[in-house]
């Protein structure tokens, strides 16, 4: 259901529709069909991703023309499960069935990746853009999603601490 409740996205027979909740009509989307296992709209209600079992995820524009071919990116995973969008549209969490997740942006490009854990079994964002993670037995984990800058920035200060408190090990 997207974020207007106007329209509605549902797999039936390998493909992708979205419904008109008002006038009933159905708009068959353009892209691989029988494969795609999830769907979910952005928050802003203009994109449609679904994820497939060939590791790739599949990104709708439903906000203008439903005649364009979608884009399509490998999410470095196979067999996938699930996905989540950011509230903030920039990431999408994507979960395969070994419970390994990778986070994207909406292009494609690696943001993290978390270790496979066969216990999770579903993701989602909070609207404070932390990843819930549901583990078998209904546990629930909160993990803050930090993007590749913020990483790599945290990553250099990690080292300059580590060199100004050991300045004989690095020094070579």
């Amino acid at each position: 259901l997207n974020s207007t409740r106007e329209m509605v996205a549902v797999i039936r027979g390998g493909e992708v529709r979205l419904v008109n909740l008002s006038t009933r009509e159905e708009f068959l989307l353009k892209g691989e069909e029988s494969s795609v296992r999830s769907l979910e709209f952005s928050n802003d209600g203009q994109s449609l991703i679904g994820v497939d079992l060939k590791g790739f995820v599949w990104i709708w524009d439903v906000s203008d023309s439903l005649e364009q071919e979608p884009f399509r990116f490998d999410s470095y995973q196979d067999r996938l499960k699930t996905a989540s969008i950011s509230p903030d549209g920039q990431i999408i969490a994507t979960l395969d069935f070994n419970g390994g997740n990778t986070q994207c942006t909406m292009r494609g490009k690696l943001e993290s990746s978390f270790i496979e854990n066969p216990d999770v079994v579903d993701i989602a964002f909070t609207q404070n853009e932390e990843l819930i993670v549901v583990e078998k037995g209904g546990i629930l984990k909160n993990y803050q999603v930090d993007r590749l800058n913020t990483l790599l920035a945290k990553s250099c200060q990690w080292l300059e601490s580590y060199e100004n408190q050991h300045p004989k090990i690095l020094n070579i």
